[in-house]
């Protein structure tokens, strides 16, 4: 079992990601930027954000969480 931490701030973060992971004990296996705008976009255009705009971060780092996931193992991240 891992976390993902979804960041809805685009100004930063509040608390180190490697901080959430010690304080809940568990390992953070991904880390989701904002992209409000983006998935408003996406939604307005009826289409699921990596189709509508596969090269916005929220879209590549999905893409990447979901390879990490269909992996053999899951590893979490180096932070």
């Amino acid at each position: 079992m891992g976390l993902v931490v979804v960041s809805r701030m685009a100004t930063g973060y509040t608390i180190q990601i490697d901080e959430i992971g010690r304080k809940l004990d568990a390992r953070i296996i991904g880390v989701m930027p904002p992209a409000a705008e983006a998935c408003a976009a996406a939604v307005a255009a009826g289409q699921p954000l990596v189709f509508h705009q596969p090269e916005q971060i929220a879209s590549v780092t999905l893409a990447e969480l979901a390879e990490r996931l269909t992996a053999p193992s899951i590893e979490p991240l180096h932070l």
